[in-house]
């Protein structure tokens, strides 16, 4: 059990809002907002304000399903989200924990636990001519993660509004 306060506001769950003590749960809970996130491209408790996010957690006001998702999917996704604990897919008091969300028939459905486990389910993306050994396929890539730190890094800095000293830098 843990108390911290950790993570983004369109996924921390009501128990961590609360100050609440805390442990799987959680996990369940970001479970039900990412399913969510990638059956609709938005989180569940969406608002530009945080404060406003956390009250819709809190007050379980998130947006509705678009026509297209089916009620299997509906109904599981509804159920990690369950503000009341003892509700939640995976939090029940008999102690099933993943073995409940395991049964869920719409993950029943969906996911072939055993290949997963066994690491023989096939990857959905493949990329092309990609090579574990190759050292300019990682040098690329790497390139390319730097970069887009940097981005991010400005970003972050400007909208913020703040210098950081560079212990390299000698005129300082």
């Amino acid at each position: 059990m843990t108390y911290s306060i950790v993570g983004v506001p369109d996924i921390i769950p009501p128990e961590m809002l609360l100050g609440r003590p805390y442990s799987f749960s959680v996990d369940w809970w970001q479970l039900g907002i990412a399913m969510f996130e990638m059956l609709t491209s938005y989180t569940p408790f969406y608002s530009p304000s945080m404060l406003k996010t956390h009250k819709n957690v809190l007050c379980n006001y998130r947006y509705k399903f678009p026509l297209h998702i089916s009620s299997l999917a509906r109904y599981t996704c509804t159920m990690l989200l369950q503000t009341d604990i003892n509700k939640r897919l995976g939090c029940s008091l008999t102690g099933m924990d993943a073995k409940e969300v395991k049964e869920n028939i719409w993950f029943k459905n969906h996911i072939d636990w055993t290949s997963i486990i066994e690491r023989s389910h096939p990857a959905p993306y493949k990329i092309k001519n990609f090579q574990i050994n190759s050292n300019e396929k990682i040098s690329m890539l790497n390139t390319i993660e730097s970069k887009w730190l940097d981005e991010y890094d400005q970003a972050v800095r400007s909208l913020m509004d703040v210098s950081f000293i560079d212990e390299n830098d000698e005129n300082n």
